[in-house]
């Protein structure tokens, strides 16, 4: 197995690109949750298929050697010591998609390209609020026998 050593601010490229979208979502007018994940699903398929994984292991911290305990027990004119620790303990690693920051940038062009834009969190969700309160001002005006144009002004007043 093959291990790479690389440098901490390698690292710190994975962990910003990563965090760097947990306050925003994806949104376009009049699609549901199930039509997006069909499409993000979609997309990650050609960008896995595009930047396939190219997993590698690497060294986040180092190794290090335990101390060494002797306990000595005296009986008599005889010392009995027993020694324990000086074990080796191997570095800790994790595993790494070479890839990810490709993959990620591909499925957000895929995005895009179908229409979706990315904003804050509650952009969406307002933006769903409004389609609401539009389609039920709509059947509030057809109910009222109005002229449907002058009711829809009144209702987005």
């Amino acid at each position: 197995m093959k291990i790479h050593h690389l440098y901490f601010n390698f690292f710190s490229v994975f962990v910003v690109v990563g965090c760097a979208n947990l306050g925003n979502a994806w949104y376009r007018s009049n699609t549901s949750e199930a039509e997006f994940n069909q499409d993000r699903y979609q997309c990650t398929v050609e960008a896995s298929r595009a930047y396939p994984p190219q997993n590698f292991q690497m060294v986040t911290g180092s190794g290090y050697q335990t101390p060494v305990q002797t306990n000595c027990i005296s009986n008599g004119n005889n010392v009995n010591c027993t020694s324990y620790g000086g074990e080796r303990v191997a570095p800790t690693t994790t595993w790494i998609d070479a890839n990810a920051v490709n993959q990620s940038a591909m499925v957000e062009l895929c995005l895009k390209a179908k229409g979706y834009s990315l904003g804050p969190r509650s952009q969406g969700r307002i933006e769903r609020d409004v389609q609401k309160y539009n389609l039920e001002c709509t059947v509030s005006c057809k109910n009222s026998g109005e002229e449907i144009e002058v009711c829809r002004s009144r209702c987005r007043e």
